[in-house]
């Protein structure tokens, strides 16, 4: 297939579907958006980003974000993990690109990974009951613990930053000793919240993206929770319940996380939220 150089208003129609040009790029997948000079394609479903030209020396950032767990059953659970997130700087090279979004967890269920470019976001860690030895479970961020003092689950994702790359994932907060309230899931940006001892309050979910940094993709895609990503779910508690991490974390009295944002959901049974793909690269 022959191709020419084109403006960033170009749109071509061939049997590949509907094909977007700027800086030189040609590509298509997920939903297109331009946003401030460069243009978007979000994936919060399984599928395929075809590059089909991009000129030498063009690079793409993507964020790769893992399905969100499910809070715990109980009246003094953990709550789930968000998704773990990776942020890549790579360059943009022709070819097809899988896109594989994970799910979210329903109810004491871990989320699902989402896979793109060889890259992956955990999926986030379910809250554990209260009793002894209930430790949350590990993912990209870690659930909560449950009663009784029990540790929060570990991140699998890591919280790095080297060259054109960064990781995040926190753990999972703990239980609250003698008969104590749940700990929090963890968020990406911090962990989840202890619960308090002698049932008293849960924990909080561990906040998401809480930097200006992100809120521009946000804004760009129309995701994310007020343009947020990935918080923990809230814990139960004999007291009151953690409140979710902002970013779209479920409180911990049952409430699922915000759609699509790879956050976890609150004890009692909240669903974790399914993950996403975003990428970009200038016009």
């Amino acid at each position: 297939m022959a191709v020419t150089r084109m403006s960033a208003s170009t749109v071509i129609e061939s049997g590949r579907g509907t094909m977007t040009g700027g800086a030189g790029v040609i590509a298509t997948g997920g939903t297109v958006t331009e946003y401030r000079g460069k243009r978007y394609h979000t994936f919060t479903g399984s599928g395929t980003f075809e590059v089909v030209y991009a000129p030498a020396g063009v690079t793409m950032e993507y964020v790769v974000i893992g399905g969100g767990a499910g809070g715990a059953s109980g009246g003094k659970a953990g709550g789930g993990g968000a998704g773990g997130a990776r942020m890549r700087t790579v360059s943009l090279t022709a070819g097809s690109y899988a896109v594989v979004v994970g799910a979210g967890g329903a109810g004491s269920t871990d989320g699902d990974d989402t896979t793109f470019n060889s890259d992956t976001g955990f999926g986030g860690g379910r809250g554990n009951i209260n009793g002894s030895g209930r430790t949350g479970f590990a993912g990209g961020c870690g659930g909560g613990g449950g009663g009784n003092g029990n540790a929060g689950g570990a991140t699998e994702q890591g919280d790095t930053i080297v060259t054109d790359q960064r990781d995040r994932g926190h753990n999972g907060g703990s239980g609250g000793g003698n008969s104590g309230s749940g700990g929090g899931g963890g968020g990406i940006e911090s962990n989840g919240g202890t619960g308090a001892q002698y049932s008293g309050n849960a924990g909080a979910g561990g906040s998401g993206w809480a930097t200006d940094l992100y809120l521009e993709w946000g804004t760009a895609t129309s995701t994310g929770d007020s343009g947020y990503y990935c918080g923990g779910g809230g814990g139960a508690g004999g007291n009151s319940d953690g409140s979710g991490g902002l970013g779209g974390g479920g409180t911990g009295d049952g409430q699922s996380a915000v759609a699509n944002t790879g956050s976890g959901g609150g004890a009692r049974d909240g669903a974790g939220a399914g993950g996403l793909v975003l990428i970009r690269y200038a016009i």
